[in-house]
């Protein structure tokens, strides 16, 4: 199952997605984290992946990639997506452009 960084806006909020999942055989997005850009910071305020493919590490790693993606675009980070606090809890190399809720 290959990963696409691609990112695309969701619904008319303005928000995007970031690392998405593709699975070959379905020919669809699989999961993704969602975000919003607000000035310097870049708000997680969802990641979802499909339950058919649960269990895999799917979510963290999308996170994973999402705040380095973060990071190389200066952006700071606010975690509002449970998954995306449980990510920053296991990497505290991102406590220095993390932002409270």
């Amino acid at each position: 199952m290959p990963d696409d960084h691609r990112q695309d806006r969701c619904g008319d909020h303005g928000h995007r997605r970031a690392g998405q999942v593709h699975d070959r055989g379905w020919g669809r997005t699989v999961g993704f984290a969602s975000y919003l850009d607000r000035g310097s910071q870049r708000v997680f305020d969802h990641t979802e992946v499909d339950p058919k493919f649960g269990g895999r590490g799917l979510a963290t790693i999308l996170v994973e990639r999402a705040l380095e993606e973060a990071r190389a675009d200066g952006k700071r980070i606010v975690p509002v997506c449970s998954m995306v606090v449980t990510v920053l809890n296991k990497h505290p190399e991102y406590a220095d452009i993390t932002d409270t809720v």
